[in-house]
Formats: C-alpha cells, sequence, structure tokens
C-alpha cells in the first residue's frame, strides 16, 4: 500500500532538486536547451514519482528511446566510452 506522506515528501524532494537541476543546466549549457527527468522511488515501498523539464510526450518519448538503446547495448557502449 503506498504512503501518501512519503510521496508528498517525495514529490516536493523532486520538485527541489529540478529547480536546482535546471539552474545548473542552464548556468553551464547556455548555449543549448538541456532536458531532464527526474526519477525518484522507495527501495522499501510502491512509492515513485518523477519530474521533467519536458513535455510528457517528449519525455516518455526519449524514455523509451533510451529502454531501447539500453536493451540494445547501445547506450551501455556510449556510457562506458565516456567513463
Amino acid at each position: 500500500m503506498m504512503n501518501m506522506d512519503k510521496m508528498r515528501r517525495m514529490e516536493a524532494s523532486a520538485r527541489n532538486l529540478g529547480k536546482l537541476l535546471g539552474e545548473a543546466l542552464r548556468s553551464s549549457h547556455s548555449e543549448e536547451r538541456m532536458g531532464f527527468a527526474l526519477m525518484l522511488f522507495s527501495f522499501e515501498g510502491p512509492e515513485f514519482t518523477w519530474i521533467s523539464n519536458a513535455q510528457r510526450d517528449d519525455m516518455i518519448k526519449a524514455l523509451r528511446e533510451f529502454i531501447s538503446k539500453y536493451e540494445s547495448g547501445e547506450a551501455a557502449q556510449t556510457f562506458q566510452q565516456r567513463g
């Protein structure tokens, strides 16, 4: 069963972190717009929330593309090359 108090705290944390992330991206990538999604979930329960600075449909599309690339191994290779 979902704990609504925990969800409210998670959502408040996500909003605060989203503001900080948005500010950091604007200051370090001022020449281009950067999108982000922030997912928070409880290891102990079903609580999950996410926020994004993108339109919902655009973010869902980006998540699907990421999952597809990750499952094919393409995303893992890209991240390993950067690391």
